[in-house]
């Protein structure tokens, strides 16, 4: 069983998907072309262009400007959270090779600000695109966030010992 992880960039109806592997991320070219429309058949269409064999499951990302209609057959073949990628730093890797020139806020389905990409320099608050992401948050980085230690340089940990011990005689004078 392979997992297929994809991040969907749609806007106006158009899709360009890129595909995580292990040496990264890289754009799927779907007939040559970096963009395509979103039709009826895309998702089926996009699954053989990945080539997705039968047992094979999904971890997508789908970041949209129009909510699109997702295979019911794609959406069942979703693996577990557990095998997620996706958290605001997988979402920004993939977002970069868009290379995506307009001001646009990337936001979760919550309206929580994840990223911003394009241009924001002289811009107006009515010039900037929003765009919703959809996708299944990885267990992994929450876990990582609450048990990963912070990296202390020899200075820090002088000085907190040094406040370590005001601190002790501080509270002896009390």
């Amino acid at each position: 069983m392979d997992i297929f992880r994809c991040l969907f960039w749609i806007k106006n109806n158009m899709v360009v998907s890129v595909l995580y592997q292990s040496d990264g991320f890289h754009i799927m070219k779907m007939g040559g072309r970096k963009a395509v429309p979103l039709t009826d058949s895309f998702w089926h269409e996009w699954k053989e262009y990945a080539g997705m064999c039968e047992g094979d499951k999904t971890d997508f990302c789908i970041i949209y400007d129009d909510k699109p209609v997702i295979s019911e057959n794609l959406l069942n073949e979703q693996c577990d959270s557990k095998y997620c990628i996706w958290n605001r730093n997988k979402i920004e890797s993939a977002v970069k090779l868009l290379e995506i020139k307009e001001p646009t806020e990337i936001r979760n389905e919550n309206g929580i600000l994840l990223l911003k990409a394009g241009y924001f320099m002289n811009v107006k608050k009515e010039d900037i695109v929003l765009m919703k992401a959809w996708y299944m948050k990885s267990d992994k980085e929450a876990e990582w966030q609450e048990t990963s230690p912070h990296k202390q340089t020899t200075l820090i940990k002088y000085y907190k010992s040094e406040l370590q011990l005001y601190k002790k005689g501080y509270e002896k004078n009390e």
